[in-house]
């Protein structure tokens, strides 16, 4: 092959190791997890933590939500007023009731 029959090839896309479109498509296949229309199934209903419980009965996790939710509830305040309590009290449940 001579130099010029290779930069031919080269600007064609046809040099080694590079196939062309034609023969790239050809080779791209999907899997058959990509070929199956996927169904979709409705995503689990979210468990409401405040109805259940704190995680932990003696500590309050400040950045839980759920906890927040079930101690403000509990205690009958606001979060805010939940977090107030947290950063002057500590996060120990026996100290934030005898400060509410």
């Amino acid at each position: 092959m001579t130099g010029r029959e290779i930069g031919a090839r080269v600007h064609l896309g046809q040099a080694a190791g590079h196939p062309t479109d034609e023969r790239r498509k050809e080779e791209t296949r999907m899997s058959e997890h990509q070929d199956a229309p996927k169904g979709h199934t409705a995503h689990a209903v979210h468990e409401d933590h405040a109805a259940k419980g704190p995680h932990n009965p003696k500590e309050i996790n400040p950045k839980m939500s759920s906890d927040i939710a079930y101690w403000s509830k509990e205690f009958g305040v606001s979060g805010d007023k939940l977090h107030e309590l947290i950063r002057s009290h500590g996060t120990h449940v026996d100290k934030v009731r005898a400060a509410v």
